[in-house]
């Protein structure tokens, strides 16, 4: 799971509607029902990989209520979203995963399918909003939306619910290769799934490995 945490004095997204689905709401609406605001708070474009779990969700939450972004009497970022009254615009945004280290065009193979993330992402909403203790204005879940923001310092803050070597070797994607060596990630990172294999057993057992081949 992936979130990029924007402070802002202000933020609003506008739902550029597609009448043959019927009209779509925006939680926290104003204008009717085509765009939600917040005044003081944190714009958090969210994003998911089909290997996120409630534990993922879980975690975010708790570090997005709680990081000290917004600056204390002394000016110095000792306060978080919760403690200045600050409200949360969330937007669903699974581009957040593009890969683009092969060729032009992004691929977004990283990134859960919407049957997947569609309902972390209104847990993620329903948790974050009980953390801080009110309505959280989002977006509408893949609608054609326009974000607007006032970045306030600017401060930008990309966090990853699992550092990248974690995500790598989680127990979902080693399922996938069924323990076939020498084959890639299909991440970024080329390098084969042996080798991080490895790097991982030699370093709970404090000691390298022996050799073995196998057909």
């Amino acid at each position: 799971m992936r979130v990029v945490l924007q402070r802002v004095r202000e933020a609003s997204v506008v739902l550029q509607e597609d009448m043959s689905h019927g009209p779509l709401r925006l939680r926290g609406a104003v204008d009717g029902h085509n765009s939600a605001r917040i005044g003081r708070g944190l714009l958090v474009l969210v994003g998911f990989e089909d290997t996120d779990g409630d534990g993922d969700v879980d975690w975010m939450v708790g570090k997005i209520v709680r990081m000290r972004l917004f600056g204390d009497d002394a000016g110095v970022m000792n306060r978080s979203v919760q403690e200045v009254g600050g409200e949360i615009l969330a937007v669903s945004q699974f581009t957040l995963y593009a890969s683009v280290k092969k060729g032009n065009r992004p691929s977004w193979h990283r990134a859960a399918r919407g049957d997947v993330s569609q309902p972390m992402f209104q847990r993620f909403v329903a948790k974050l909003a009980q953390e801080l203790g009110k309505p959280v204005a989002t977006g509408v879940f893949g609608a054609d939306m326009h974000v607007s923001l006032v970045n306030d310092g600017p401060v930008t803050v990309i966090v990853d619910s699992r550092a990248p070597s974690k995500r790598a070797l989680a127990p979902e994607w080693m399922s996938a290769f069924h323990g076939r060596a020498g084959e890639s990630v299909g991440d970024d990172d080329d390098r084969p799934i042996a080798v991080e294999l490895v790097a991982l057993v030699e370093q709970r057992n404090r000691r390298p490995l022996e050799p073995v081949f196998v057909e």
